[in-house]
C-alpha cells in the first residue's frame, strides 16, 4: 500500500484508532508523503494504561520516526481543511479536547 501511494504526488493518508494523535511525513521522489493520525474524542491510552507506558508504546511500538511534532497523548481530534483554487492547498490539524489548534502543518 505505501508503495502504491508513494507514486502519486501530494498524498495525505489518515488513520486513527490509536488513542492518541500525530502527524507523519515521508519524503520520496513524488514529494513528500503526509499522515494525520488522531484518535481520542472520547478516551486517550492513559485512560487504560499508567503514563510510562503509554509513552513508551508511542516511541517504540507505534514507531513515529518520521514524525513533524511530538505524538499528542490527550483527548483530541483532527482536522483537514482544502483550500481550492489556482494553488490547491490543505491544511492538517489536531486539536486538543477544547478545539485548541496544538499541531498545524499546511
Amino acid at each position: 500500500l505505501l508503495g502504491m501511494v508513494a507514486r502519486r504526488p501530494n498524498t495525505v493518508i489518515i488513520s486513527g484508532d490509536s488513542h492518541f494523535a500525530e502527524m507523519q511525513c515521508a519524503n520520496n521522489t513524488m514529494g513528500p508523503l503526509f499522515e494525520l493520525q488522531s484518535s481520542g474524542m472520547t478516551h486517550n491510552c492513559l485512560d487504560w494504561i499508567p503514563d510510562v507506558i503509554c509513552n513508551y508504546y508511542i516511541k517504540y511500538i507505534s514507531e513515529c520516526n518520521s514524525c513533524i511534532v511530538e505524538p499528542f497523548i490527550d483527548l483530541n481530534f483532527g482536522t483537514i481543511t482544502v483550500m481550492w483554487g489556482a494553488s490547491p492547498r490543505v491544511v492538517l490539524e489536531v486539536r486538543g479536547r477544547e478545539g485548541v489548534q496544538i499541531h498545524y502543518q499546511e
